[in-house]
């Protein structure tokens, strides 16, 4: 059963302010630097004097490990929470000539405003979708393209329906706010995407599909005795 109007308000009312707790409490050692992203995405390895805006960049764990990689990239790197971009500034690995840090609400604030329209070769959203309603997919993403070169990617990873995650907090009342949205114990919230209806937010929001997969793994309780 769905949290109630008053509990479902309060947590959209609240949802920066309990990502700022959390990069408070955490700090730069919850999340691992993901160093497996050139990987999926050569071009942000080979792809030489490229413009990249990560939205959701947290305190660095994708913009710092880019920066490191490809001497050429810059990066435009925003997120929800001031401690987390006050995090990000403060890095060792943080080059402000190359680096351009800063606050922003995706469901609110033109993206373009800052980076300019029309000037970035790629986007990266990187688990940042699922933390925001689903009432502003659509305008997030329109917001997203607004700031993309025609023919700009959008390189996307998050929750898949299912998740195991997603199970353990169906379970305990009070953590369903809507559909597949969850809001954890610590007040962040998250939602879990199945594949069409990703395609469908992207392509509405006038994106083409080039790839999309759910990459699945299994586990098993192998208890012995």
């Amino acid at each position: 059963k769905p949290v109630s109007d008053f509990w479902r308000n309060k947590y959209e009312k609240e949802a920066r302010r309990m990502w700022d707790v959390f990069y408070k409490v955490n700090k730069t050692n919850f999340f691992k630097d993901r160093h497996y992203l050139d990987k999926e995405w050569s071009e942000l390895r080979d792809g030489g004097a490229i413009n990249v805006v990560e939205v959701g960049c947290g305190v660095g764990n994708t913009a710092l490990p880019l920066l490191a990689l490809n001497p050429e990239i810059k990066v435009w790197a925003c997120d929800f929470s001031d401690n987390a971009v006050e995090y990000l500034k403060q890095s060792e690995g943080y080059d402000k000539d190359r680096c351009v840090a800063f606050v922003s609400d995706l469901t609110k604030d033109s993206l373009s405003a800052v980076t300019g329209p029309q000037s970035m070769d790629c986007c990266l959203m990187i688990f940042v979708l699922s933390a925001i309603s689903p009432d502003c997919f659509l305008h997030v993403l329109q917001n997203v393209a607004a700031a993309l070169k025609p023919g700009g990617r959008c390189l996307f990873r998050d929750y898949g329906l299912f998740d195991m995650a997603q199970l353990k907090m169906a379970e305990p009342k009070g953590h369903k706010i809507s559909d597949n949205f969850y809001v954890r114990k610590d007040g962040t919230r998250a939602y879990y995407f199945a594949e069409d209806e990703i395609r469908s937010l992207f392509e509405q929001a006038g994106f083409e599909t080039a790839q999309l997969e759910m990459h699945k793994r299994l586990v098993r309780n192998r208890k012995e005795g």
